[in-house]
C-alpha cells in the first residue's frame, strides 16, 4: 500500500474601514488550507477473500497521481479568498 500526503497553508490578513472616517471596523486573519491525500496498493496473490471491504477500496484506486505544488497552493488560496470574502461581504450589503 502507498500514500500521498501533501499540503498547503496561506494565510491572510484584514483591515476595514470606514470610507468616510478612516475608523477600523473590523480586522483579523483567516488561513487557507489545501490537504492532497491519496492511497493506493495492488495484491499479488494469495486469497482475496480474506481482504477487507477497506483494503479492497484502496486496491482500486488508481496509481497515485501527485497533484503539483502550483495546484495545492493555488487550492489553498482559493479557500482563503473564499474566507476573506466572507468576512468582508457583510460590509458591502450595509
Amino acid at each position: 500500500m502507498s500514500t500521498i500526503n501533501e499540503s498547503a497553508s496561506i494565510k491572510g490578513s484584514y483591515k476595514i474601514r470606514d470610507a468616510k472616517t478612516a475608523e477600523i471596523l473590523d480586522e483579523g486573519s483567516k488561513t487557507g488550507k489545501h490537504i492532497y491525500y491519496h492511497q493506493w496498493g495492488r495484491i499479488d496473490g494469495g486469497d482475496e477473500r480474506a481482504i477487507s471491504e477497506e483494503l479492497k477500496e484502496i486496491i482500486r484506486n488508481k496509481d497515485g497521481k501527485i497533484e503539483s505544488n502550483e495546484i495545492i497552493i493555488n487550492k489553498a488560496i482559493d479557500k482563503l479568498a473564499k474566507s476573506l470574502a466572507s468576512e468582508i461581504i457583510v460590509y458591502t450589503e450595509e
